[in-house]
């Protein structure tokens, strides 16, 4: 497989896990991680794509 596929799906791997953190704890800094990772996994995979 190719690295940047695989790092975009780490990414949307990481950001769901910490939007279910965020959703179980109440904590805003797992929300604001989780988010910020699902956009780092998009844009990976635009990147990927181009």
């Amino acid at each position: 497989m190719k690295p940047l596929l695989m790092m975009s799906l780490l990414f949307f791997i990481l950001g769901i896990t910490f939007l279910v953190l965020s959703k179980n704890e109440n904590n805003k800094n797992y929300q604001f991680s989780g988010a910020l990772f699902l956009i780092a996994g998009i844009i990976v995979a635009t990147a990927q794509l181009i």
